[in-house]
């Protein structure tokens, strides 16, 4: 395998039989995940609710993340929270 980088970053690679692979880097900061966002998919739903309760109930590990509250614990209020947010029934975690 050969491999090059060309001038707009480019990583170019072949094989013995001249096939090539291109990949691109991309080099930069990724955005901050919405808050509530605790699957990192890109927006707040059904699922991140239902980590937040997960996490509640001590069957995942609790992210500092999802303690929308501030009391320094995932819990069955953060849960809460989420899930008003998800509903629409409050506009701001």
């Amino acid at each position: 395998m050969k491999a090059h980088v060309d001038d707009v970053n480019r990583i170019l690679e072949s094989d013995e039989n001249n096939n090539v692979m291109r990949k691109e880097i991309v080099v930069g900061t990724s955005p901050a995940p919405a808050r509530g966002d605790l699957n990192g998919d890109g927006r707040v739903d059904w699922a991140d609710v239902l980590i937040a309760a997960e996490m509640a109930q001590g069957k995942t590990n609790p992210a500092a993340a999802a303690d929308f509250n501030g009391n320094g614990a995932v819990d069955w209020k953060d849960v809460a929270l989420l899930a008003d947010f998800f509903f629409g029934r409050t506009a701001s975690l």
